[in-house]
């Protein structure tokens, strides 16, 4: 049996990684990305969702909201958050991403936001995704392109020492992998039916957010041709479940 790694953030690391400019940019650009994705309904996931960080995007919009991630730090620190502002419509569960303790069928809407890029075997986990989402609902999910322009550039003048054309997921850090979009595709829509692919975060350079007050808006303008030619490094697909028999259990 395949033996798997898996990366788990204390909650003081992902704190302090929110904290500087870049990170700060990114953010919003997931945020003003993500939101106009998203509707309505009864019941929504935040897979990976950590202490919280996107709860203001969808806590009003959904009756019963689940908050799943592997490290209860994290988990600890959205606990405290939730009773300092009296939010009652969230359920925050302590799981791994490949086993998710939940039944077929259960969920409308959901999002795995900065989560992929530490999976081993996205095949898999689209798999135990797929089960748990009705066939009619909307799964937003993130991931770092190993192929976006300035690492293009950086090959081209022989910057780069991996192969960023190769389909192979690169490891740049343990456990923190950088995908071929074609190569999640893919691995994707042996599950889901792709609606819609963004691109976002392409201006994340020291230089350029010095100058630009607000780059994220630049982002929304161009999330769709970011995402058709996969100029972005990171890549947003919105897809709905392929149907399938299964039976709730």
């Amino acid at each position: 049996m395949e033996k798997i790694k898996i990366r788990n953030y204390e909650s003081e690391e992902y704190h302090k990684f929110w904290q500087n400019r870049k990170t700060i940019y990114l953010d919003r650009m997931e945020r003003k990305l993500i939101k106009p994705l998203l509707s309505a309904g009864d019941w929504f996931i935040d897979i990976g969702g950590g202490y919280g960080r996107l709860l203001n995007i969808y806590q009003k919009s959904y009756k019963h909201i689940i908050i799943q991630d592997y490290s209860l730090s994290m988990l600890q620190d959205a606990v405290k958050y939730f009773k300092t502002n009296n939010i009652t419509n969230v359920t925050l569960v302590a799981s791994d991403v490949y086993s998710l303790p939940f039944r077929n069928n259960v969920f409308d809407e959901g999002i795995m936001i900065r989560t992929l890029h530490h999976i081993q075997n996205i095949a898999r986990v689209f798999k135990e995704i797929h089960r748990i989402f009705q066939q009619d609902s909307i799964f937003i999910c993130e991931f770092p392109s190993k192929i976006h322009i300035l690492e293009r550039i950086r090959y081209i003048l022989g910057r780069s020492k991996k192969n960023i054309y190769s389909l192979d997921p690169c490891e740049v850090r343990e456990m923190f992998f950088n995908f071929h979009p074609k190569y999640v595709i893919e691995n994707a829509e042996n599950y889901f039916n792709i609606i819609q692919i963004l691109g976002g975060g392409i201006l994340g350079i020291n230089a350029i957010l010095s100058i630009l007050p607000k780059p994220e808006l630049v982002d929304c303008l161009f999330n769709r041709i970011m995402g058709k030619y996969r100029l972005s490094p990171h890549i947003f697909l919105k897809m709905k479940p392929i149907p399938t028999d299964r039976s709730i259990s």
